[in-house]
């Protein structure tokens, strides 16, 4: 029978199952119940009030039980080799704690609450994992405690800072202030990042800057609301994928060589660049498409391409890619693929094995020759290839037969395939900035053309052709050595120019053309290349003189130049033996040449009778049956 008066009680592997009747011992200071199997410390315990002492090693204890709320009494308290994994906030009330054991746990954080413990000199966390308080600072109490009370302090200002000691391992314990939105540890020697900062969902601020971090770890892209991120100082090797699946505004790190993002990015001094071609990587794991763009890479980790059969856009544009990466041969469902503005100079045979390839755009790769590879993507919808250096575009680019979009700008292409108009698809055609001086006939069968740009090029006149492109829209022509059609007509925009090549183009169909008031200051050169044209209108028009070789006019019989600006009678008209009819009133003509007299046809001849000071006797015949010559007054 129990001693009441009893003071010390050591029942250590004593193998009872029932220790209720220790209850009794309302005056026991020291009292050891190890190695009995007690998966629980009886409430009864609560009422020991004079209990100083309390050893419950070994027991199988997996919590702190909350009959030690009460016993307040407690300096010494152990509870080593359990299969403890954490410890209840409210075990802070033993204040009076002078020494306590928790060796050979499974406790990681010590909870804040703990910090109340002023009196503690003795704290033995030997062989447990606990990293709150850091393990440095496992036999320096008064360090334990101080970080503890830091912890407990930010639960009520949402805000977590330690500076400047070497505790070797992130507090993780800090994690568990669910509110915090800022948490600054610098220059602790922290090397890792724990899993448990993921439970930051609140967190704003995170600043790492100088420790010894190398890894940026997925738990940071847990933390959501994130938006400042601070690991200068760090010798960052590593950013994994996962941790950019949160999108921060600031992001600072040292330019270093990294494996990952590669050394080109890494070196990046602007560090939001390389948080940019994270996010990439870590879309392109979730999403469908991949961007990297303007970041410097030459090459392509196999860590991000290992979702790439999934991908239907790949950007990879100004970078340092000397060939297309050999890892997105696995991407077979690629829709778009943008490589423009890379040192490239060929492209990979393997191309055409992009059966479903609908966008390719390599702009700004110095190709020189067109490569053949492209000419089997017949899959192709829009082809994009400025600044190629191309003189030329092959015949068999016609067996892209699904083209769309064909931009060939800003190359030293001298000619267009004769057959281009076969691609009937096409709504754009950019040909700016060449060394074009005509287009193919076949042009006009473009019959869905929307944008036609041949802007600085060398056309002398716009081509015929265009008139006959019943849909088109656009039409650039500046920055051309243009004669026709006039400045007048081309000062009105793409429309007027479109509406001037088609009355062209339709009057090449008769024999009959009229271009009045067409604003012309020469007469086209199509005009004048027309042949088997019997009469033509020029009326009203800014026409100085007519130069070229007519000879191809042999058919014609009536001209009609009233309203230029003529000062007298062009030369080339000698040769038109066949005409009939001549109409220069309004002119400026002061001298009728004697040759006229020579076009024996010539039947009608209208000019300004005052502004001719001495008409030629020759050209007014009597033979009134053969000229008739109306002369008309001002």
């Amino acid at each position: 029978m129990l001693q009441t008066t009893l003071t010390h009680l050591d029942i250590s592997y004593a193998f009872c199952k029932n220790v209720l009747a220790v209850a009794v011992l309302t005056k026991l200071k020291h009292l050891n119940v190890s190695g009995n199997r007690l998966v629980s410390l009886p409430m009864i315990f609560s009422n020991l009030g004079t209990l100083q002492t309390l050893i419950s090693d070994d027991n199988g204890h997996i919590f702190v039980d909350y009959c030690l709320q009460k016993m307040t009494t407690l300096t010494n308290l152990s509870l080593a080799k359990n299969p403890l994994a954490v410890l209840a906030p409210y075990i802070g009330n033993l204040v009076q704690l002078v020494s306590f054991n928790i060796s050979q746990t499974q406790i990681r954080v010590l909870a804040p609450e703990c910090f109340k413990w002023s009196k503690l000199t003795t704290l033995n966390l030997t062989d447990s994992p606990c990293y709150c308080p850091p393990k440095c600072y496992h036999h320096d109490v008064s360090k334990a405690m101080n970080t503890l009370l830091q912890i407990s302090e930010a639960f009520f200002n949402d805000e977590f800072r330690l500076l400047h000691e070497k505790i070797l391992d992130f507090p993780g314990s800090v994690c568990y202030i669910s509110d915090t939105t800022k948490l600054v540890l610098t220059d602790l020697g922290i090397s890792h990042i724990p899993n448990e900062l993921g439970l930051l969902k609140k967190l704003r601020h995170l600043d790492l800057s100088s420790n010894r971090i190398e890894e940026i770890t997925a738990p940071v892209g847990d933390c959501v609301s994130l938006m400042f991120f601070d690991v200068r100082k760090n010798p960052i090797r590593f950013i994994h994928v996962e941790a950019a699946r949160v999108s921060i505004n600031e992001f600072f790190m040292d330019p270093t060589e990294t494996e990952m993002p590669p050394p080109e990015v890494g070196l990046q001094e602007d560090a939001n660049q390389i948080w940019s071609f994270m996010r990439g990587c870590y879309n392109s794991t979730e999403e469908n498409f991949f961007v990297a763009s303007s970041i410097g890479i030459s090459y392509l980790p196999d860590e991000i391409v290992r979702n790439g059969h999934k991908w239907w856009l790949v950007n990879l544009s100004h970078n340092k890619l000397e060939t297309i990466p050999t890892n997105l041969v696995v991407s077979k469902m690629l829709n778009t693929l943008i490589i423009s503005d890379n040192p490239m100079e060929s492209l990979p045979d393997w191309l055409n094995g992009f059966k479903f390839l609908r966008d390719f755009r390599c702009s700004g790769i110095p190709f020189q020759k067109f490569p053949r590879v492209l000419t089997q993507l017949t899959t192709l919808t829009r082809l994009e290839m400025g600044r190629c250096s191309l003189n030329e575009a092959p015949a068999d680019i016609v067996s892209l037969s699904l083209l769309v979009d064909l931009r060939l700008d800003q190359n030293q292409i001298l000619v267009l395939p004769g057959r281009i108009g076969q691609l009937v698809l096409l709504t754009h055609l950019l040909l700016s900035s060449n060394k074009l001086r005509s287009l193919p006939e076949s042009v006009g069968n473009l019959s869905n053309l929307i944008c036609l740009a041949i802007d600085n090029n060398d056309f002398v006149s716009i081509p015929l052709q265009v008139g006959r492109l019943s849909t088109l829209q656009m039409l650039m022509v500046h920055n051309n050595p243009l004669r026709s059609p006039p400045d007048t007509v081309i000062r009105q925009g793409s429309q007027a120019i479109i509406d001037f090549c088609k009355s062209i183009q339709e009057s090449t169909g008769f024999k009959s053309i009229n271009l009045t008031k067409k604003g012309l200051t020469i007469v086209p050169s199509e005009v004048v290349e027309l042949k088997g044209i019997t009469e033509l209108k020029l009326g009203e028009n800014n026409i100085k003189d007519i130069e070229a070789d007519l000879s191809c006019w042999d058919s014609i019989k009536s001209i009609d130049l009233h309203g230029n600006l003529l000062q007298f009678v062009p030369k080339s008209f000698f040769a038109l033996t066949s005409l009939t009819a001549l109409m220069l009133h309004g002119n400026s003509i002061r001298e009728l040449p004697t040759w006229l007299g020579m076009l024996t046809n010539l039947m009608t001849l209208t000019f300004d009778r005052i502004l001719i000071t001495q008409p030629c006797q020759d050209i007014i015949r009597q033979d009134t049956v053969r000229l008739n010559i109306f002369a008309r007054c001002m």
